[in-house]
């Protein structure tokens, strides 16, 4: 057939002549199914293309309290409610509208020894992550900032700067969980050791220039079919056979056999005969024969089978100028680090084979590897669900003990975190408006007559105070003073107090209760900007602008 093939576009003059030789011949019914096929795809990547160019996507910096009370369950309880964006597709909005599962991007970013945690999300899902942090974390603050993946290279190789990254796979089959924060927990002092502290003490120790980037994309999936999978990998453990699962056409074949048993049973009283297959009891397995460490790994992946699953995908991007750049001191050190969520008996992380840039080790190394490093920061950078390795499902437990905001035990000195304590102002709190003159207390007639007002010399005029820092705005950008009162320092100045070097903010994102520091409070609201009493609680809650965390006092967020 090939070379029947070839000799019918050598004999063609015109690609037309080739195309109605080839529907002439009869050839094209062999390769019509996998014509099917491509036609099938193409659509269905052409119309999810044109629902993705319809969305917009907002990056969150989140920082926390100092002193971080919460527990683990509290981050778990965020991955979880991330969960409410699944939804189930059915099939016109699916091949017609182009609709498909929202992600979620969960990123912990160090430039220059500065560490911030950011998420990445379509803009109507603002309100789930605002609402759910701030349900668990009342003081964290939320701004909306640029990317920060746009002010590096995008194209490699390059002059100054070199790369390397991957991503991190599963070292056994998905329904084996890797270690989780309750594991790190001593089970009679109570101490918890956090995984992530090494991680974040590691990513605050890279030199000036340097960026590490650590990025986990979820999407949320449905739990019934990666249970029944976790399910059938139990049963294959323990020995259990699966019941016959028997269609209608069975049992109706089945039918006379069943009444000749059942009389056979009824005359000869045998019980026991004709029991349906899969009720017997040597199909209940055999759980108690199993060694202590097998039994723990079979109730691992029934707790693991209990949980919300997401699909996953786990990347790291290491970027440095070339005189500071070492894999050994931050690449090695990083997945020594990744390590603790390792078990032997139950699963791991490790290199991708398809997308690790240290992969490649022969065959036109040089070549392939700043291809991948270039389809590593495309698809980092685009926050892809596509590209790179296959996806992993992971439950809402591994999710928050790999991406969880840092204890008050982690000691990791330049974590971005809130300064300022917050609370509720009280409902009597008296607020002057911003219109209304102040007024002073009356005074009675007789206090006027005998207390006269003292006489005092005339002083100078007080000299007029220093003009406040011209502040110039622009549409998506953020407000920039003309003349910094900031120290000067060793690094570059931040685009506002609490973002790392180069990343500048949008807009600030409050809760719904407007908050207000706890020093207000000490001083009887003496500090309160007179402009929350112009507005409703609600233009409060969105407009207002507390001076607590890494705002400015003086630059107001729209």
């Amino acid at each position: 057939m090939a070379f029947g093939i070839a000799a019918l576009l050598e004999n063609a003059q015109t690609p037309y002549g080739a195309i109605m030789g080839i529907w002439r011949s009869g050839i094209w019914i062999a390769f019509f199914p996998v014509f099917i096929w491509m036609c099938k795809e193409g659509w269905l990547y052409w119309i999810q293309g044109l629902y993705f160019s319809g969305k917009k996507f907002v990056l969150l910096a989140i920082d926390v309290p100092k002193l971080n009370e919460q527990s683990m369950k509290a981050v778990e309880h965020f991955i979880a409610t991330l969960h409410g964006a699944y939804k189930d597709i059915n099939w016109v909005e699916k091949w017609w509208g182009g609709m498909f599962i929202d992600s979620f991007s969960l990123e912990i970013v160090s430039i220059d020894g500065y560490i911030q945690y950011f998420v990445f999300c379509d803009d109507y899902h603002v309100d789930l992550i605002k609402g759910s942090i701030f349900a668990q974390y009342p003081d964290a603050e939320i701004i909306e900032v640029e990317d920060y993946a746009t002010n590096v290279p995008q194209h490699y190789p390059d002059e100054k700067y070199d790369m390397w990254g991957g991503e991190w796979v599963l070292n056994k089959s998905d329904v084996y969980p890797i270690k989780t924060y309750d594991l790190f927990e001593h089970s009679l002092t109570g101490v918890y050791a956090d995984p992530l502290a090494s991680v974040l003490e590691l990513m605050s120790r890279i030199r000036p220039g340097e960026q590490v980037w650590i990025q986990l994309i979820i999407n949320p999936i449905p739990a019934a079919p990666f249970r029944e999978k976790c399910v059938e990998e139990v049963n294959k453990i323990i020995g259990r056979k699966e019941a016959t699962k028997l269609t209608n056409f069975d049992y109706i074949l089945a039918f006379p056999l069943r009444i000749i048993e059942s009389m056979h049973n009824f005359i000869f009283n045998t019980e026991g005969w004709g029991e349906m297959p899969g009720t017997s009891e040597a199909d209940k397995g055999n759980f108690m024969t199993l060694t202590g460490g097998e039994q723990q790994v079979v109730l691992a992946i029934q707790k693991k089978a209990a949980q919300l699953p997401f699909n996953a995908k786990f990347r790291f991007v290491y970027i440095a100028p070339k005189n500071t750049y070492s894999i050994p001191r931050v690449v090695w050190s990083m997945m020594g680090a990744m390590r603790q969520f390792s078990a032997t008996d139950m699963n791991g992380f490790k290199w991708g084979k398809l997308s690790t840039v240290g992969a490649v080790v022969w065959g036109f190394a040089k070549r392939r590897k700043n291809m991948r490093k270039n389809n590593l920061m495309m698809t980092y950078k685009g926050r892809s669900a596509w590209g790179g390795e296959m996806w992993q499902t992971m439950s809402d437990a591994e999710i928050a003990s790999i991406f969880h905001f840092p204890s008050e035990i982690v000691k990791t000195p330049l974590v971005a975190k809130t300064i300022a304590k917050k609370a509720e102002p009280p409902t009597l709190l008296p607020l002057e408006s911003p219109t209304a003159p102040m007024q002073t207390p009356p005074q009675t007639p007789g206090a006027a007559e005998s207390s006269p007002p003292p006489v005092t010399p005339p002083q100078p005029p007080p000299p007029p105070p220093p003009p406040p820092p011209q502040v110039s705005f622009s549409e998506g950008a953020v407000a920039q003073p003309q003349q910094s009162l900031q120290p000067q320092r060793a690094y570059p100045l931040y685009s506002m107090p609490g973002l790392p070097p180069g990343v500048k903010a949008i807009r600030k994102i409050l809760p719904s209760t407007p908050l207000i520091q706890s020093s207000h409070i000490a001083s009887g609201g003496q500090n309160i900007p007179s402009s929350i009493s112009s507005q409703t609680p609600s233009q409060t809650s969105e407009s207002s602008t507390s001076t607590g965390g890494s705002t400015p006092p003086n630059l107001p967020f729209v």
